[in-house]
Parts: C-alpha cells; structure tokens; sequence
C-alpha cells in the first residue's frame, strides 16, 4: 500500500510507503528509481512508515506498481523485472494502460498470478 499526497500548486509529493517497490520517476526522459523506505506491509503488525518526498519538474512522470508488474512470468519461467519496466516506461508514449498489456504479452498466457496495480502521476 502507498498512499501519497499531491500540492499541485508547488508540484511536490509526499508519499510512504507499505511494503511497495521504490517508484520509477521519469525527468527530462532520464529514469531513476527513487531510494525511499520500503515501511513493514500493513497488517502485519504495529510500525512506523516514513515520508518521502520529490519535487515534480514539469514533464516528469512517476511510477507507483505492485510487485506482480515485476514478478510476472512468462512461460519459460523468467521474470518481467524492473529493466523491462524501466524499458518500457522510458518511452514517451507509456501509460499505466500500455504497461499492463506489456507485462501481459511478456506472461504470454501464463496468466499473472499476483496483484497488478500501476499508478501513473503525470506533471
């Protein structure tokens, strides 16, 4: 779980993060991962969860997904993994849409078998 707030008006997110991967932050069409702590899963117990916070410059896009993106397989067994994501989501013309049917042409009808969820934030 990630929740985020968004100040449209200084173009800054705040977010944390519940067990999710580091997000996929695109700026001036250069991809980097962002370094933020993972936090414990909600309810698994009792925990802290810290803040992180980017400043979004005009025309960046930032990724938040679930491990079912990455941990997608196809019929050979291999993972879809954060360099095809990052691959994919480098292009210019990538959305929350276009990633989802990526990663399910890569499971070539295997199937995904974990949750896949994609939030796309467009500055």
């Amino acid at each position: 779980m990630v929740y985020a707030v968004l100040n449209p008006e200084t173009r800054t997110l705040t977010f944390s993060s519940a067990g999710h991967l580091r997000p996929l932050l695109i700026e001036n069409s250069h991809p980097r991962f962002l370094d933020t702590e993972r936090g414990l899963p909600l309810g698994i117990g009792p925990g802290d969860y810290s803040e992180a916070r980017v400043q979004l410059a005009p025309g960046s896009r930032l990724l938040f997904y679930s491990d079912g993106i990455t941990e997608a397989t196809n019929p050979e067994d291999d993972e879809y993994g954060a360099a095809r994501l990052e691959k994919h989501f480098g292009q210019r013309e990538a959305s929350a849409e276009s990633i989802l049917e990526d990663v399910r042409a890569f499971a070539n009808g295997s199937g995904l078998h974990d949750d896949a969820t994609v939030i796309l934030v467009k500055a």
